[in-house]
C-alpha cells in the first residue's frame, strides 16, 4: 500500500498500521493519534482549523481558473503570440478528434478566423519592423512568405467541394502550421527576447492587441484575447 501527501510517496511497512498524514512544518508519521500528538502535531481544533483554511484556499483557486480575465495592455508580444499559438494547437486537436465533417468542418472555421487574425497583426506589429534590421531579418522574411503560404493553402482548402478531400487537406495544412509555430518558437521568439527590452516586447504588444481586436471575426475571444498574460 502506498500513501501520497503532495508530491510526497511513502511505502508503509507491513508491520506498521495505516497511519495519518499532516503537513505542518514537516511530514509527520503515526501509527495512531496519541503518537501523532506526542510528535508535536495538531490536535483536533487545529486539524479542523487547517481543514477549513485549505478548504478557503481551494475554493480561491478554483474562482481564479473559473474566471476568464480581459487581456492586459502590458502583456509582451512573445506571449500573446504563444497565447494565439496554442490556441491554434488546441484547435489542431480538437480537429482530429471530431467525427462528423461537419464538427471538423467548424472547428476549422474557427481556426482559420483565428489564424487570419493572428497573421494581420504579428505581420503589422513585428515581422514588418523588424525585416529590415539583420538580427532578425532572414526569420521575419521566412515568416512572412509562410504566412501567403498559408493563405494560399486555406483558399485551396475552400474551393474543394468533396468533404473527404477537404478533410485530408485540413489535416495536411495542420501539419504545415504546426511547423511553422515550432520554428518560430524555437528560433525567432528567443533570439528576439534576446536581443530586445522589456518595454519594446510591451510596447510591441500593444499594437499587436490592438489589431487583434479589430481584425478578431470568431465569436469568442480565443488566444491573446482571452486571458490575461504574464509580461515578458
Amino acid at each position: 500500500m502506498k500513501l501520497k501527501f503532495g508530491f510526497v510517496e511513502e511505502k508503509r511497512p507491513a508491520s506498521l498500521s495505516p497511519v495519518k498524514f499532516c503537513h505542518v512544518s514537516h511530514l509527520f508519521i503515526a501509527s495512531s493519534r496519541s503518537d501523532f500528538r506526542a510528535q508535536g502535531g495538531p490536535n483536533s481544533a487545529e486539524l479542523a482549523g487547517m481543514k477549513t483554511k485549505k478548504s478557503r484556499v481551494s475554493q480561491a483557486r478554483r474562482r481564479s481558473v473559473e474566471v476568464s480575465p480581459q487581456p492586459t495592455l502590458d502583456a509582451g508580444i512573445l506571449t500573446l503570440l504563444e497565447r494565439d499559438h496554442r490556441s491554434m494547437k488546441e484547435l489542431m486537436a480538437k480537429l482530429k478528434d471530431d467525427k462528423t465533417n461537419t464538427k471538423r468542418f467548424a472547428t476549422f472555421r474557427k481556426l482559420e478566423k483565428l489564424l487570419h487574425s493572428h497573421m494581420v497583426a504579428e505581420e503589422k506589429a513585428l515581422l514588418e519592423p523588424i525585416k529590415t534590421n539583420p538580427k532578425f531579418e532572414d526569420e521575419a522574411i521566412e515568416g512572412l512568405e509562410e504566412h501567403e503560404i498559408h493563405r494560399v493553402v486555406i483558399a485551396s482548402i475552400q474551393r474543394v467541394k468533396d468533404p473527404d478531400r477537404r478533410y485530408v487537406r485540413m489535416r495536411s495544412f495542420c501539419e504545415i502550421l504546426t511547423h511553422h509555430l515550432r520554428e518560430e518558437e524555437e528560433e525567432l521568439f528567443p533570439e528576439y527576447k534576446r536581443l530586445t527590452a522589456k518595454v519594446t516586447r510591451r510596447s510591441v504588444g500593444r499594437a499587436f492587441l490592438k489589431t487583434r481586436k479589430k481584425t478578431n471575426s470568431n465569436r469568442e475571444n480565443l488566444g491573446a484575447l482571452d486571458t490575461v498574460a504574464t509580461s515578458r
